[in-house]
């Protein structure tokens, strides 16, 4: 069935309603002639029977938006086989040509399609053994939600782009940087030509916020196209971790000037006086209305004033990774400036953001970024591992319901040493989450099954569905609970399992396949002895 529905106006009237017909040859047809849009349903066997909708005098309330429809009835032969297509055009006879090319083409396209699944999942890690069933699907579904969200050339992107999420695609820095990165475990490559061409095709070095057609969809209530900050996502360690893993140098020595452009930019915008860092607004951020930022209009601007913690060790942390990449000093020299700046805003036991009369009072996950960005001083280390069993909130959200938010708290954790607690908290992440996206149908008021989330909060809806960085549990799996850690500064790859105490039976084997590094492939098998301690076995092979 074929469903069309227009509604233009508060009364939904339409001066010529909608058509909907079948011809002759088997194809029905929906067309609204007002708005000049026609779609043909179209089979590669005839219906048995056909319905359409009823006319437009047989439409009751004309408060009401017109529905038409085609329905088909078929029986499908002896091969089981039935191929429908639904074309769209600017005709009834543009739309049904349309839907002809496409049946015809069908069998060649539904081959190309499968082969490049098998391409993907050829170079994809695979969870296998006695992983939880929900676990080893919950991965498939992080890894084609990211697949889902690359979309091809256009407009101003001359390279395949993220567009962060299905429904209304557009660039953001952050979420391409962390959405690659997932991505990366699976297919690098396509990860890496995202990253170069998102930084090189960028209207300005900050990267705008952009949509394919050029126009920004981020713009303070100053006029400012705003992108996103270094500290949301971490671009800049997502980058260091996908060269670490591949190698790829030439890439590396691509990005870099782009990547020093950008960092230039917000020294050169977004500093007052004596190189004092600010959002120009919350969205800039990523942030949003975060209470950090006291009663600034929603998003779009009043919070100059605020000198924001994990801005200031991102600065630091970007400029140290560029200064490693280029071995250009002057980055080395901001490094250490705001490495410095950083510390000083340290008050009572936790880092909090500063405003000219001082430490503001509102604590927020974000502000342990000092330990992910390797930043604090021992001592303040020291002082901050006793807060990860409790944790402010990031505004109405807990520390871990948040993508960006839980991958900063979880990373801030294991750099303070807190490894047994991060590992914890992944795994009881990982399987609430899960669980959720392998549910067998969907139920109304929860999250939409077999795809990922922007949010995972606790309970109800998870907000929006196709949303890249909710396989950031990809991550979380592979960092923090499978134990395989990479590091942007380091060529050193490191393998700490840490599986939750349910997986932990004697006897139990789990295979983690096919993981990509430096033109190797790598496959982990975990077994669990009598004692309940894990052994790692690993075999290296040419991919």
């Amino acid at each position: 069935m074929a469903r069309y529905r227009r509604q233009v106006g508060v009364s939904g009237d339409w001066d010529f309603g909608l058509l909907a017909r079948q011809d002759a040859e088997g194809a029905g047809h929906l067309a609204v002639y007002a708005e000049g849009t026609a779609f043909a349903l179209l089979a590669s066997q005839r219906p048995a029977a056909a319905h359409t909708a009823p006319s437009d005098e047989a439409w009751p309330d004309r408060s009401q938006p017109l529905e038409k429809w085609v329905r088909h009835e078929h029986v499908v032969g002896a091969d089981g086989r039935l191929t429908v297509v639904l074309a769209r055009g600017e005709s009834s006879a543009a739309a049904v040509e349309r839907a002809r090319r496409a049946l015809h083409s069908a069998d060649d396209l539904r081959a190309a399609r499968l082969a490049d699944d098998e391409r993907f999942w050829e170079g994809a890690p695979r969870l296998a053994g006695d992983w939880p069933a929900h676990w080893r699907r919950g991965f498939v579904y992080d890894l084609e939600t990211l697949r889902t969200i690359v979309r091809p050339p256009a407009g101003v992107y001359g390279s395949r782009w993220d567009g962060m999420q299905i429904q209304v695609p557009r660039v953001v820095l952050a979420e391409t940087a962390l959405d690659m990165l997932l991505l990366s475990y699976a297919d690098a490559a396509t990860a890496k030509e995202v990253l170069l061409g998102t930084l090189r095709d960028a209207l300005a070095p900050n990267v705008p916020c952009t949509r394919e057609d050029g126009s920004v969809n981020m713009v303070a209530v100053d006029g400012q196209a705003c992108g996103t900050a270094p500290p949301w996502c971490w671009p800049f360690w997502c980058v260091g971790l996908i060269y670490r893993r591949t190698g790829d140098r030439a890439w590396l020595d691509a990005m870099t000037p782009h990547l020093a452009a950008y960092l230039a930019w917000w020294l050169a915008n977004r500093t007052h006086g004596v190189g004092t860092p600010f959002y120009l607004c919350g969205w800039e951020s990523g942030q949003d209305a975060s209470p950090r930022f006291g009663a600034a209009e929603r998003g779009g601007g009043g919070i100059e004033g605020i000198e924001a913690v994990d801005l200031d060790a991102s600065i630091a942390q970007a400029a140290r990774l560029l200064a490693g990449w280029t071995g250009d000093n002057r980055w080395r020299n901001v490094a250490d400036a705001y490495a410095a700046r950083t510390r000083a805003l340290w008050h009572r036991g936790w880092f909090h953001d500063r405003t000219a009369d001082g430490p503001t009072s509102v604590r927020d996950p974000m502000q342990l970024a000092p330990l992910l960005c390797r930043v604090a001083t021992p001592e303040q280390v020291h002082a901050l591992k006793g807060h990860f069993r409790s944790l402010p909130p990031h505004g109405e959200y807990s520390p871990l319901e948040w993508p960006p938010v839980a991958l900063t708290v979880l990373e801030s954790a294991r750099e303070a040493g807190e490894v047994d607690w991060a590992a914890k908290a992944a795994a009881g992440l990982l399987e609430r989450v899960w669980s959720a996206t392998d549910a067998p149908r969907h139920e109304p008021g929860r999250p939409l099954p077999g795809v990922s989330h922007e949010h995972w909060p606790p309970a109800g809806e998870w907000h929006t569905e196709g949303y890249g960085w909710g396989a950031t549990t990809v991550l979380l799996f592979l960092r923090y609970v499978a134990g395989v850690v990479d590091d942007p500064e380091s060529d050193e790859l490191r393998i700490e399992p840490r599986l939750p105490p349910a997986l932990l039976t004697p006897g139990a084997c789990y295979e983690l396949r096919n993981l990509a590094w430096r033109g190797e492939r790598l496959d982990l098998t975990y077994r669990v002895g009598d004692d309940g301690r894990v052994a790692v076995a690993k075999s290296w092979s040419r991919r």
